[in-house]
């Protein structure tokens, strides 16, 4: 098999919780020519049962799973040896991909300006308590608003990495 114009690379621990609506919006991309390259690092949660149901139901998926925790650069290091694609997507399992012309998008820029190092969206921030937008980044400037009320831009992927728990009072 030739190797993929996408190696999604991701490092899990204890994030079960998130890792199916992770793994759905990346599964149901347009565009189908990519990996799934992910490290379970020692997880005691129901991680690895997770990735071992989307991995007999998509032949993808290429799953390690490590037996004691060894830290995010083990695992990120993993996973970056492991990857075959041309381009590569590293998100965190706690985000999630929304648009599903994400990888379309991207591979269609990365090829219409070679010169680029890389190609990301906006991310929406989620409230813990409600799971509704909240906000987005990076930041919106004028000129992107002109962009959204011209075209309707989402978010093209939602990092709650970044949420906000609104029930905690703010320092500073």
């Amino acid at each position: 098999m030739p190797n993929p114009t996408i190696s999604v690379v991701l490092c899990n621990y204890n994030y079960g919780h998130y890792l199916e609506q992770c793994l759905a919006g990346i599964l149901r991309q347009t565009f189908q020519d990519f990996e799934v390259v992910i490290t379970d690092d020692g997880s005691t949660d129901n991680s690895r049962e997770i990735i071992e149901k989307a991995t007999n139901l998509d032949r993808r998926m290429r799953p390690v799973f490590s037996k004691k925790n060894r830290g995010v650069m083990a695992t990120l290091e993993d996973v970056m040896q492991r990857a075959t694609g041309s381009l590569i997507f590293s998100e965190a399992t706690d985000d999630f991909i929304v648009e599903a012309s994400f990888f379309d998008r991207a591979v269609k820029g990365m090829h219409a300006y070679p010169q680029a190092a890389g190609f990301f969206g906006t991310a929406g921030l989620l409230s813990v308590q409600t799971s509704k937008l909240i906000g987005m980044r990076p930041k919106r400037t004028a000129e992107m608003e002109r962009r959204v009320r011209r075209r309707g831009t989402k978010p093209k992927r939602v990092r709650r990495s970044c949420v906000l728990d609104q029930s905690r009072p703010r320092s500073g």
